[in-house]
């Protein structure tokens, strides 16, 4: 159950209303258009998701906030009446003591009541159902309730879109970026960045009030700087939005590479394209490491101006009241960063959720209530949105009488295909009308219409899941004898039943096993369970059998890298953290100066000295945040890279397993490793500040008075206590919706590449439903992990205010004993303030620090994982063309996810070079096996396979498989030029190469055709294509490689008559032309369904139960009456002639 019902929202809840993210909250109510061009998205527009109780934690959340901001004015407030107690009291010792006695109980009530001060900063109270009060985290709780609603709307806006948009606008990369990255930049700005940016504008609201308070002249003055400061803020906020548009372009890129490159690992890995992949990966960090550089020269130039503004008030005002109003909008600064940021991944984010889709699934329409089977297209024109000027149907019309089987046939790109998604409405047609039972199917309600259309598709898509839970994807209602009986129809019964966990045994996306019984199965009982009225089959003949350490040595290796740089940012980092107890020390000078004599000139003198130690900080930020910005992006990349190399050197097995899916991994490669960059760039430059305040303030302390100093070392331990114990309470928050939300994203991914098979069968509803409850658990956790963080916040601020207390008190004892004078004594304990503000702002950087490593965690864990079977070992090989000699020696095999169940049982064969083979048998006989083991996806458990008589795990893997061409049933292309996809894996191919590979696929004559010729981008998938355009493609690329082995798997399949006697002439050459015009021999095997394609082997080999039951030509095979290859070749003729 949704933790909310969609159709019952109350207008308050103790819970997010995750499933339904398009009411009343959403965005049609209060997001604004994001249409207007480049119209800056407002940051309020992030807050619509909020419902009454969000916005009473946020109300409370900033309440408490204003009040814990209040802090730093108030110290500097009773320290400044400190100040005048002297003043007033010159020579009065009695008094003096008496009266600063007064002023330790304020600092005292300040630190007890610290603590519930702080848990207002991240609580509001709030009365559940039996009435009693519970106190709740107010920023981190409501920013996952609402994130958690946006996270879902954004999902039920990409599964709501029209096909159409994800032809054009709509890539997985696009959608995977916007659920990881953009939406992690929003919840970390509506979350912990603006609880931090209330509190430092109450720092600078009620500063201006302590000095009008004080001194009305000085309160004047002081608000001479905050036009300065706006003009700063509102500059580098521009710059920072520029910059971020900039960025999401990147990060999409790169999101591309990755997805695509996982999605289609076999084909990468037949292809040898690991280095092209990694190649184009590089391009993107590289782009990003260019941008990197002015995001970091703007930080520093914007924090940089924001200091030496600070600096330069100080010197016009030397007034504490001035410094508060300073220092509370400097702090300001680096959240104004992620806020911009945050505005520029809304607006992408915000495009999607209000785009209105062509044809929407949850329209309500007519619903037929039986519907009969007659289907009419009259005069229907159409082209796909993609290529608008390429008209598909031209005045095409058709009548299909109820119960008719009708078949579509024609050459590559005629329309055929188009004709179905017409018919399923995944399009409207231009002009003309479809009508089913003579109703105009735009009239009709599109979930209704699609459950009665059954829908067969030459490219199945099963998902992540069970055998039963694909199943009932045909009728969600279905029970399990239906289901059953639907498997038993589609011939797949007895398969399943063979599994040690039958129905309920695990499918993985793209799983070789599926492919070893055929993917096709499975769509195709979901449609015979369904028992459609109308049954959309498309190549259905065709299709039917078928850890830490390494975090560290990166790390410190780009450290190495950089030694200068690091080196001069720390210097730098050093600089600007000792200006913080510099300035406290002459900052009390200059006020206890105003009871000097001669007080014009001492304070003439020191705002001279601060208006330098501002000039000296302005550089100091510059190159403080310019360096660790760039080390911080070259960390993040090497990451990255580091990542995506060793991805791609695991074997096939380990990519087939449930928890390393697409979208998983691309997340981690793409969004957690940026945690890095955040961990160099925004903390490790502030902890060098810190310790270098921590230690020069502890020192001037000392040595101005060292019994002060004395005093602040003891008191040390005590907030190295609260730090730990704060830094214990941080650990696991992160993790735990670190996992949720993979599983969002995994379960976005996979439903976005399998959108067609998603619309087909009108699984949207189910994915929400999905999506919803793996957001459940993480929220009601999400409650107590906020509340406990809180108190021991709370806890933490109240040691560090009671260590004020005390050092005060310390204080008034020396004066009393005649120990110090007040001026070192004052002198000493702001210094010492001073280390406990850079003490409290160290430790609260440590458990974020702690949280981004918590979230790297599983990206560690891949680096430090040793793949199965390694790639470049050995290391040499030669540069020699292999013979073509093919060997199976006893070959036992069992896939890894379920080594119960054996695919090959003692199987042997041995192949000639430039020999042709067929391999024929049933469905989960080992074919497709036999290729994957040629091509070592996988390596065998018992046996070797041998090629020119040398084990094949003793060879160079990437040698071994640029020897090796592979054309499969499904054809696979990347979102990159025609000429791209051909060339891909050949680097060095020449354009004459290319040209002719083309025109011996049958496919240069349309790349000719075409407006860009060879340079056209085939789009997501290859979705600008036809089937047989894509599969010609394909084929071209396989023999650009001029194998010695070729692997054909039903390779032409989607091509029409004439394309495939031209491709199959050309694949079955027995030699081909290398560059040097040198004849090599090709041994080719091929899996085949159609008879027809395997009449002209020299060798078929029958397969059953994973052994060779049957081998010879295709003559000797037939003339065997009682053979199992004669029956299957009788039977196929008779089901022609019929």
């Amino acid at each position: 159950m949704p933790l909310v019902q969609e159709k019952d929202r109350p207008t308050e809840s103790s819970e997010p209303n995750i499933a339904d993210g398009k009411k009343s909250s959403g965005p049609a109510s209060m997001a604004p258009e994001t249409e207007a061009g480049h119209k800056p998205f407002p940051f309020l527009g992030l807050l619509c998701y909020a419902d009454a109780l969000d916005w009473l934690l946020m109300v409370s959340g900033t309440m408490g906030s204003f009040i814990h901001g209040m802090g730093p004015s108030m110290s500097y407030y009773i320290l400044g009446k400190s100040v005048d107690v002297i003043g007033n009291n010159i020579g009065n010792k009695e008094a003096t003591v008496h009266e600063l006695n007064k002023h330790i109980f304020p600092m005292i009530l300040f630190a007890v009541n610290s603590i519930y001060v702080d848990l207002g900063n991240c609580y509001a109270s709030w009365w559940h159902d039996c009435g009693h009060a519970a106190e709740i985290a107010c920023w981190m709780y409501t920013s996952q309730r609402q994130m958690a609603r946006m996270r879902m709307s954004y999902l039920r806006s990409v599964l709501s879109q029209d096909i159409g948009a994800f032809d054009t606008e709509l890539t997985t990369a696009n959608i995977i970026a916007g659920a990881t990255n953009h939406m992690n930049v929003i919840q970390d700005a509506i979350g912990e960045k603006m609880g931090h940016f209330m509190s430092n504008f109450s720092t600078f609201v009620v500063a201006i009030i302590v000095a009008f308070a004080c001194c009305w002249e000085v309160g004047m003055l002081s608000l001479l700087v905050v036009p300065m400061l706006l003009m700063v803020g509102a500059t580098y906020a521009k710059m920072m939005i520029d910059m971020s548009l900039e960025r999401i372009s990147f990060v999409s890129e790169a999101t591309t590479v990755v997805q695509q490159t996982l999605a289609n690992i076999k084909t990468v890995f037949s292809f040898v394209g690991e280095n092209s992949a990694i190649k184009s990966f590089h391009k993107c960090m590289y782009n990003q490491y260019r941008l990197s550089k002015k995001e970091a020269m703007a930080k520093g130039l914007g924090l940089g101006m924001l200091q030496i503004a600070t600096f330069c008030s100080y010197s016009l005002v030397i007034w504490v009241g001035a410094t508060a109003v300073t220092g509370g909008k400097a702090k300001a600064a680096p959240d104004l960063q992620v806020f911009s940021q945050a505005k520029t991944a809304g607006k992408e984010i915000f495009k999607v959720i209000k785009r209105n889709p062509a044809i929407s699934y949850e329209s309500n329409g007519k619903i037929l209530e039986n519907i009969k089977g007659d289907i009419e297209m009259r005069e229907v024109h159409f082209a796909y949105p993609s290529r608008e000027d390429k008209p598909v149907l031209q005045g095409f019309s058709l009548a299909i009488h109820a119960g008719n089987i009708v078949a579509l046939v024609g050459s590559s790109g005629c329309g055929k295909s188009t004709v179905i998604s017409l018919v399923q409405r995944f399009y409207d047609p231009i002009t003309g009308t479809v009508l089913i039972d003579n109703q105009n199917i735009k009239e009709l309600d599109l979930k209704s219409l699609r459950r009665n259309i059954g829908s067969v598709s030459q490219e199945p898509s099963l998902f992540s899941g069970t055998i039963m839970d694909n199943l009932r994807i045909g009728k969600m209602d279905a029970t399990d004898e239906e289901i059953i009986e639907a498997a038993k129809t589609a011939n797949v019964h007895s398969f399943i039943y063979k599994l040690p966990n039958q129905y309920a045994t695990e499918v993985k996306e793209e799983n070789e096993e599926a492919a070893e019984y055929g993917t096709y199965n499975t769509p195709s009982f979901t449609s015979s369970e369904q028992k459609k009225k109308l049954d959309l089959t498309e190549q259905p003949k065709q299709a039917i059998r078928k850890r830490t350490s390494t975090f560290y040595r990166i790390f410190l290796g780009t450290f190495k890298l950089l030694p200068g740089k690091v080196l001069l940012g720390s210097t730098a980092a050093a600089i600007s953290g000792i200006s913080r107890p510099i300035f406290a020390f002459y900052i009390m000078t200059v006020a206890m100066a105003y009871l000097e004599p001669d007080t014009k000139r001492i304070v003439s003198k020191y705002s001279i000295t601060l208006f330098l130690i501002g000039l000296l900080t302005f550089f100091s930020n510059i190159f403080q945040h310019y360096i660790y910005g760039l080390v911080g992006e070259r960390a993040a990349n090497n990451l990255r890279e580091a990542l995506f190399s060793v991805i791609l050197r695991n074997e096939i097995g380990w990519f087939e397993q449930p928890k390393n899916s697409v979208g998983f991994l691309t997340s981690r490669i793409v969004s957690d490793t940026s945690m890095i960059k955040t961990i160099i760039s925004d903390r490790m430059s502030l902890i060098v500040q810190c310790i270098s305040s921590i230690l020069i303030a502890t020192g001037l302390s000392t040595v101005v008075n060292w019994r002060m100093g004395l005093v602040a070392w003891t008191l040390m331990p005590f907030h190295f206590i609260a730090g730990l114990v704060q830094v214990r309470s941080a650990k696991g928050f992160a993790t735990d919706f670190s996992t949720s939300h993979q599983k969002l994203i995994s379960l976005t991914s996979e439903a976005v590449s399998n959108i067609r098979t998603v619309a087909s069968f009108v699984q949207e509803d189910e994915i929400l439903r999905k999506a919803d409850l793996s957001l459940q658990e993480p929220m009601r956790k999400s409650r107590m992990e906020s509340i406990k963080y809180g108190a021991v916040q709370g806890t933490a601020l109240f040691l560090w205010h009671t260590t004020h207390a005390i050092a005060m008190s310390f204080t008034i004892m020396l004066l009393d004993k005649d120990l110090a004078t007040f001026k070192n004594c004052v002198r000493s304990y702001q210094a010492f303030a001073m280390t406990i503000s850079s003490i409290t702002e160290l430790w609260s950087l440590i458990p974020m620090v702690l949280s981004a490593i918590a979230i790297l965690d599983p990206a560690l864990d891949i680096l430090d994982r040793e793949t199965q079977i390694v790639p470049d070992v050995p290391k040499v090989h030669s540069e020699e063309r292999l013979a073509g000699d093919v060997e199976f020696q006893d070959v036992s095999f069992s896939y890894p996810s379920r080594p119960e169940v054996i695919i090959l049982d003692g199987f042997n064969l041995a192949i000639e070079p430039g020999e042709r083979v067929a391999l024929v048998g049933s469905s989960g006989s080992g074919k497709s096996t036999v290729l994957a083991l040629l091509l070592r996806f996988y390596d065998p458990c018992e046996g070797q396979v041998l090629v020119d008589g040398k084990d094949i795990r003793d060879y160079n893997l990437r040698y071994l498989r640029k020897h090796i061409g592979l054309v499969q049933q499904e054809p696979i292309l990347f979102n990159m030029s025609i000429r791209e996809n051909i060339s891909y894996g050949n680097e060095d191919v020449l354009e004459s190469e290319i040209i002719e590979a083309a025109m011996e696929a049958n496919i240069h004559e349309f790349i000719s055709g075409l407006s860009n010729g060879y340079d056209t981008v085939v789009g997501d998938k290859g979705s600008q294509l036809s089937g047989g355009q894509k599969q010609r493609i394909a084929t071209a690329r396989t023999i650009l490689k001029r194998p010695t082995i070729l692997l054909l798997d039903e390779a032409t399949s989607a091509l029409d008559s004439e394309s495939e006697r031209v491709v199959m002439s050309s694949l079955g050459a027995k030699e081909w032309k290398n560059k040097e015009e040198l004849s090599s021999k090709i041994t080719s095997i091929t899996i085949a369904h159609r008879i027809s394609t395997v009449t002209s082997a020299d060798v078929i080999v029958v397969m059953d139960k994973g052994q060779v039951v049957e081998m010879g030509s295709h003559a000797s095979l037939v003339s065997a009456s009682n053979g199992v290859y004669s029956k299957l070749y009788h039977l196929h003729s008779k089901g022609v002639k019929d």
